[in-house]
């Protein structure tokens, strides 16, 4: 059978309407309908279980039933079917109730033309397919509802719940909430009035929400919100959107429990705290760079650095941060990592002198792609130092250790020369020709006895009588054997303190000391010149003995020993102590003058150091120990706490970045705002863009550009009143004689211990300097 033809049922008990009904479809629709018929309800229900039927015709006065109780047999049976009524004329409201039962449509015997009966079937069989459609429809939206996860109600402008799903209902049963008060015809709005304390102010925000999407206000509303058990923490998520419909505006309110995400995002939060604190307390330099060299994040060590904060630098390369450098490295280690897939290590010198090891890694993802890069820095240089320091320490030792041991055993082969040719030259008759030769032979070898002596002191093996000295008398009664040993061109000057502490040594030591040094400073100066003697109390402390590996906390009385001559370059400088070193033509000089000085300190637990430059003289600075014990460990705390402190904002310029550096820690841990430049230059515009109130500046005096008393011009123009501090590896003294200073300046020599700039510093500050 053609699909297309439709098959009606008819259950009707009068023959001749079945008849007349079978005429009018086939005169007006011949060929699209089938018809079956049964008199009895009972035959029809049957002949239901048995046909696919498309439409019944029901007559509601049958045999077997009258009424609307054929309806609802009819219904029960077929609820799928379309069916149209047929009542007589004084049953017409019946086949109202009966549309209002399921019927899809009903007819008055008698009344109906054989045009509207078919309009009728037609409208009755469409009308039933619309219903199975929106049926399905809605069954098919109730199960996806219900499949859902997520708490749903539909909720009309009124407060009235419309619908919820399976979730909403198992939530508020799981809960013991009152189901009569959240599920469909309850008043959403009444139920959330009755919540009260804490949660007050959250469900105001969400009716307020609600009410603007009813009115069309907002197009939707979303809320996040925890919603803990005594058991758990839970969080949900709520969205409430417009629910399209004929009538009054109706809203689509979802809850979805988010608590698994919040727990995952509350854990990494926490582990991410947990990563950057460790991160910021690191004082490595740490940086995470994305593959266009931006960076997306730094630690602490690395703000500090740069002296932005963290969203300053997100907008900045990472190489806008390396020293004179403006564009990505050429031999950059996070480009060779990127492009290797591998950590790599570098050594990057830039242009202030600094010495970095820089590592690049990749950070790659689940899928292992390269996503971004991290970038450790790590400022080396004073390690670098350090190590030189330790390098060369253990080098001096080793050479007295050897020279020690050559100079024992030659002394003792001198020993036998000398006592043999001795004993050769008193067997010898006067005029023997041979006793010219033993003479001359006597003559080498004291003199290299001489040298072994010097070998000796040099390794602190030279025999001593230590005594109590007050220095200032001794270098005093020394000057005119100096002045006898330089010549009347150079003029030694003595600058004592006015009272220095005693110290235990050979006062011999002290004369060849001071020899060594003058001799040394007399080959230095060409023509006229200068040497300045000073003594004077000095504390060395801890944080002096962090950079200076040599050096031991202690008090002592210091010699400083100064001339204007010629000076040294670095290498120079830095084989000064060397035995045998020197800068003299071949056959001029033994170079053990500054090794014997070296030896001496050392064998009397004392320390040496040299500061020079090439045509800007000489200093060497003797640390030589209080009589009474060193300061002992435990002491060190109490002399820190005593030093002078402040809070004040000071300028400091130097272009010695190591000195830069020291400086700003040893102010900043006494208390004071410190800012660091490299050059006058950069001091001087900062001073023209920031109106920083400067109390004291703290310059270096010999730098590119401009000197420290230049820059000193420049600064009080900007910041009147302000106080200043020279310093220097060079003695004040010599400072003046040259005119780069005025002599009254307030000067702290370098090197300087935390206790000499504390005391320094809060001097001048404290100093009044109205008339």
């Amino acid at each position: 059978m053609s699909d297309n033809i439709k098959t009606i049922l008819m259950v009707e008990d009068n023959p001749g309407d079945v008849y007349l009904f079978k005429e009018i479809i086939h005169r007006y629709r011949p060929g699209s309908f089938r018809l079956v018929s049964s008199e009895r309800l009972d035959d029809g229900l049957f002949l239901l279980e048995k046909e696919m039927v498309d439409l019944i015709i029901l007559d509601m006065n049958l045999p077997d039933s009258q009424g609307m109780e054929t309806v609802h047999a009819v219904k029960e049976k077929a609820p799928d079917v379309a069916l149209v009524v047929v009542t007589g004329d004084e049953d017409e409201q019946l086949g109202i109730d009966a549309v209002k039962h399921g019927a899809q449509d009903f007819l008055v015997k008698g009344r109906v033309p054989g045009f509207v009966l078919i309009r009728v079937i037609d409208y009755a069989m469409e009308r039933q397919a619309s219903e199975r459609r929106l049926k399905e429809s809605e069954m098919f939206l109730r199960s996806t509802l219900d499949a859902l996860t997520s708490h749903i109600a539909i909720i009309d402008d009124r407060g009235t719940i419309l619908a919820v799903n399976k979730a909403w209902e198992n939530f508020a049963r799981d809960n013991q909430a009152d189901l009569s008060k959240v599920c469909a015809g309850a008043n959403y709005f009444a139920a959330c009035s009755e919540i009260h304390g804490d949660e007050s102010m959250r469900v105001a925000e969400f009716l307020e929400g609600m009410r603007s999407v009813l009115a069309g206000e907002t197009e939707s509303f979303s809320l996040e919100y925890p919603c803990h058990s005594p058991f758990e923490k839970r969080w949900f998520f709520c969205r409430i959107t417009p629910f399209p419909k004929p009538g009054p505006p109706c809203v689509v309110v979802s809850h979805a429990n988010i608590t698994e995400r919040k727990l995952a995002e509350e854990a990494l939060k926490n582990s991410e705290l947990k990563l950057r604190t460790i991160l910021d307390a690191l004082t490595l330099q740490i940086v995470f760079i994305g593959l266009d060299h931006r960076i997306i994040w730094a630690n602490q060590a690395f703000c500090d650095f740069t002296r932005h904060t963290r969203d300053v630098l997100t907008e900045r390369n990472c190489f806008d941060f390396w020293e004179g450098q403006s564009e990505r490295c050429d031999e950059c280690a996070v480009n060779q990592a990127l492009a290797e897939g591998r950590a790599v290590m570098k050594t990057k010198k830039t242009d202030d002198g600094r010495i970095w090891n820089v590592i690049g890694c990749p950070v790659r993802d689940q899928d292992g792609r390269i996503t971004s890069m991290v970038e450790v820095r790590e400022d080396i240089t004073e390690k670098i130092s350090i190590e030189e320091q330790l390098h060369h320490s253990q080098k001096m030792d080793a050479v007295g250790r050897l020279a020690g041991g050559v100079a024992h055993d030659f002394n003792n082969m001198l020993s036998i020369i000398i006592g043999f040719a001795e004993l050769s030259r008193g067997c010898m008759d006067t005029g023997n020709p041979l006793t010219e030769n033993i003479n001359e032979i006597l003559y080498a070898a004291r003199r290299s006895a001489d040298l072994t002596r010097h070998l000796l002191a040099f390794a602190r093996k030279q025999p001593v009588a230590p005594k109590i000295l007050d220095l200032n008398l001794v270098i005093e009664n020394s000057r005119k054997m100096l002045q006898r040993l330089v010549g009347e061109d150079i003029d030694i000057r003595f600058v004592p303190s006015d009272t220095v502490w005693t110290v235990f040594m050979d006062p011999s030591q002290v004369d060849q000391i001071l020899t060594n040094l003058a001799v040394n400073a007399r080959d230095a100066i060409t023509g006229p010149g200068t040497i300045v003697i000073e003594t004077r109390n000095i504390l060395i402390d801890g944080a002096y003995c962090k950079t200076h590996v040599y050096a031991k906390p202690g008090l002592y009385v210091m010699i400083r020993f100064s001339d204007n001559g010629k000076g040294m370059d670095e290498e120079t400088r830095s084989r000064v102590f060397e035995p045998f070193f020197t800068t003299k033509p071949l056959g001029e000089g033994t170079g053990l003058g500054l090794s014997t000085v070296f030896g001496i300190i050392k064998q009397n637990h004392g320390m040496i150091n040299v500061y020079s430059e090439p045509g800007h003289g000489t200093t060497f600075r003797l640390y030589l120990p209080q009589h009474r014990d060193s300061l002992k460990d435990d002491t060190e705390d109490e002399i820190t706490s005593l030093y002078p402190r402040g809070h004040e904002t000071l300028l400091v310029v130097e272009d010695e970045k190591k000195i830069l550096k020291l400086c700003k820690h040893l102010l900043r841990d006494l208390g004071y705002r410190v800012f660091c430049f490299s050059s006058p230059g950069k001091a001087v515009r900062y001073l023209e863009n920031h109106p920083v109130p400067f109390a004291l500046l703290l310059s270096d005096v010999v730098m590119p550009g401009m000197n420290g008393d230049e820059l000193r011009i420049h600064v009080e123009r900007k910041r009147p009143g302000i106080r200043t501090v020279f310093m220097s590896g060079y003695t004040h003294n010599v400072i003046a004689q040259r005119g780069v200073l005025p002599h009254e300046a307030d000067f702290i020599e370098k090197p300087f211990t935390t206790f000499e700039l504390a005391t320094k510093i809060r001097t001048v500050l404290d100093t009044d300097e109205s008339p």
